[in-house]
């Protein structure tokens, strides 16, 4: 067995992923609050322990206020500038049937995908909104 220092966030959030891949989501939540607490301005931690909260990880987890919840502290501790945390954000909205909230993100989103270069993100982010609008 290799032993994990409890103390670094990466192996944390590294094995959370596993765990949440293997479908112990107890404790990969937990492994995902430790990565939070030890390293607040992980934005990607907040992201992740928000996709168990949104539906992905079945019925029994989904709570859309909490995910919600989730992303806009880690849009607070980012400054609303990582546009991958509203993408997030606006996608949970977006489920929530709040539309016009889902789309005033996704905007902020994509002016900062596209202020970054980052045209990848900026169309997917699009190809979303396109997805909500049609009602998918």
């Amino acid at each position: 067995a290799i032993a994990l220092d409890t103390k670094l966030p990466q192996p944390q959030y590294n094995l959370a992923r596993l765990l949440r891949k293997q479908g112990d989501i107890r404790e990969a939540v937990r492994r995902f609050r430790t990565v939070t607490d030890l390293l607040p301005e992980h934005s990607m931690g907040y992201v992740a322990l928000a996709s168990v909260y949104d539906g992905r990880c079945g019925k029994q987890w989904e709570d859309l206020d909490e995910a919600v919840a989730i992303l806009q502290k880690a849009a607070a501790v980012t400054k609303r500038e990582d546009p991958g945390v509203l993408r997030a954000l606006a996608a949970v909205h977006a489920r929530q049937g709040q539309i016009q909230s889902a789309t005033s993100v996704a905007l902020e989103a994509i002016a900062l995908a596209r202020s970054a270069g980052d045209s990848a993100l900026e169309q997917a982010i699009l190809r979303d909104q396109d997805r909500w609008a049609s009602g998918r």
